[in-house]
């Protein structure tokens, strides 16, 4: 049986003191008990019930959430890497392409422009040089015929001769009476072997070259017993030392002669032919 209690009693909560109140009720010590038990087991359900919704909750949305970042992820960086790399390539291959083009007009038209410069420098110096060659030649063709009237420096039979001096006897001298002897009339030495002495030292006769037509004009070229060569013009005093071979060759159908020419100032071979032409020739 339940019986109206009526107290005044302080509310206490941990340590703290409330104020004083006034509270009615028509429980018994059973019923507190009840009250406090239903509010535990409630307050324990709502916190089972709370923990449960929520982490189920909490699982289920953020699985559903990774889910959806996984598949956004993946989409978003697959097109992203398509569409980059797309983009990349399309811009590499534009990229590619004009550069070596460009590279490719830009080198050529430099090795034509190279090419050309060398082609008209190498045509232009060969030019240069064939032109001077060409003088060069014919100048001294005209030269070397100048002294030859039309007709009188033509082919020649050839006369060959051949005399040897011995010890003592001098060489150019003995060469222009030896041409005076024959009556040779365009007489050129053909070659030459020997030894001779010059100012009391002994030479070898290397070569020796020259026409003999009046006072003659002869080259010749002289070497030591060490092997040093000497040459120039053959004004006499050259004595044979042991023997002198010469060939001397003959021009039969000219006649050599010797007259001052005015560009040199010395007297120059004048090749004429050994008798006058014919009427039927002239």
């Amino acid at each position: 049986m339940s019986v109206p209690l009526q107290t005044t009693c302080p509310l206490v909560r941990g340590d703290e003191s409330l104020t004083p109140g006034v509270m009615t009720t028509t429980a018994s010590s059973s019923g507190l008990l009840v009250w406090r038990d239903f509010n535990v087991e409630l307050w324990a359900f709502n916190v089972a019930l709370f923990w449960a919704f929520n982490v189920e909750l909490f699982w289920a949305f953020n699985v559903e959430l990774w889910a959806f970042n996984v598949a956004l992820f993946w989409a978003f960086n697959v097109e992203l890497f398509w569409a980059f790399n797309v983009e990349l390539w399309a811009f590499n291959v534009a990229l590619f392409w004009a550069f070596n083009v460009e590279l490719f007009w830009a080198f050529n038209v430099e090795l034509w422009a190279f090419n050309v410069a060398l082609f008209w420098a190498f045509n232009v110096e060969l030019w240069a040089f064939n032109v001077q060659l060409f003088w060069a030649f014919n100048v001294a063709l005209f030269w070397a015929f100048k002294a030859s009237p039309p007709g009188g420096a033509g082919g020649s039979g050839l006369r060959v001769h051949a005399v040897r001096f011995g010890p003592g006897q001098e060489l150019k001298s003995g060469l222009l009476a030896f041409v005076e002897e024959r009556g040779l009339r365009a007489p050129f030495i053909l070659t030459c072997v020997g030894s001779v002495i010059h100012l009391k030292e002994r030479y070898e006769i290397v070569s020796l070259v020259g026409t003999l037509n009046h006072t003659g004009h002869l080259h010749i070229c002289l070497a030591d017993s060490a092997g040093r060569t000497v040459g120039g013009h053959v004004m006499g005093d050259l004595e044979v030392f042991t023997t002198a071979e010469v060939v001397v060759g003959d021009a039969t159908d000219l006649r050599f002669a010797r007259e001052m020419d005015p560009a040199t100032g010395f007297p120059e071979l004048v090749v004429r032919p050994a008798s006058p032409p014919t009427p039927s020739e002239g």
